[in-house]
């Protein structure tokens, strides 16, 4: 399965609720929780390697790290919320001995709340409501959970989650794919077909990914010159950093952070 890690989706540490219209994404993937209800019409799902259609009284979950995309066949809406770790730390934790049975879920009930609590969502602003109902709507999806057997048809999924959860606490090091292969006790040749084949990338490219987050989020908060930030995100030279952003935005650091601070003062100007 072909994925992409979604480098814009991490960098926007906020919750996004909206509606869509017909949504069309492909394969990708990310660290935040994201939910898709629909409203109307139908809607492909793919979440890992399940695919199905989903109508009216329907919705999808993909986890953190889940690859996940849409595809609408015909006029269809629905309701979209995406969820980052940070907001819901204590529901990913409880992770290790609950699982859903499916990504796709249709209980009438739950559903009903779901839907109430993301309507409710679009409407309010007070950031306590908001957080209220997120809490809401985690509850309802964890009481369609199971206790996690850790069964063979979870084997590689948690496996899987085990390595993005190493790399993400040592990528500003100096990683390689040697060392993740002998953490776990896989040669590196077999890791690295692994990977590609569960992620969808190279190992590389997703360290990369996660590096230039890590760059893109300190160059956007932090006081600090653009080689102290490629230094503390663990590119090992300002030769790869510079290529990888290119490659990644099509514009230097500089050039991003102009972009980004007129975006900025155009928003508040039309308010």
């Amino acid at each position: 399965m072909q994925s992409r890690f979604l480098l814009t989706r991490e960098l926007n540490n906020q919750v996004e609720c909206c509606r869509l219209h017909s949504p069309l994404f492909y394969p990708h993937f990310h660290s935040n929780l994201e939910i898709y209800l629909i409203l109307s019409g139908e809607i492909e799902v793919l979440v890992n390697d399940q695919k199905k259609i989903l109508g009216v009284g329907e919705f999808s979950v993909a986890l953190s790290y889940d690859t996940h995309g849409y595809r609408t066949p015909k006029e269809a809406e629905a309701i979209f919320l995406s969820i980052p770790t940070s907001f819901c730390e204590e529901f990913l934790s409880l992770l290790s001995t609950r699982c859903l049975p499916s990504p796709y879920l249709n209980d009438p009930k739950t559903y009903e709340t779901v839907q109430g609590a993301m309507e409710a969502l679009l409407r309010e602003n007070n950031e306590i409501s908001r957080r209220g109902l997120l809490y809401v709507i985690l509850g309802a999806v964890f009481d369609q959970m199971t206790p996690n057997t850790d069964g063979v048809s979870l084997a590689n999924h948690s496996f899987s989650a085990e390595i993005l959860i190493y790399i993400s606490r040592h990528f500003k090091e100096d990683l390689s794919l040697s060392q993740v292969a002998k953490e776990f006790g896989y040669h590196p040749s077999y890791l690295s077909r692994y990977f590609r084949k569960t992620v969808g990338i190279p190992f590389v490219r997703y360290l990369t990914m996660l590096r230039l987050r890590e760059a893109v989020l300190l160059l956007r908060t932090e006081n600090q010159t653009v080689t102290s930030c490629a230094m503390e995100s663990g590119f090992g030279s300002m030769r790869s950093f510079y290529r990888a952003f290119y490659e990644e935005f099509g514009c230097s650091p500089k050039e991003y952070l102009s972009a980004e601070k007129q975006k900025s003062i155009d928003f508040h100007s039309n308010m």
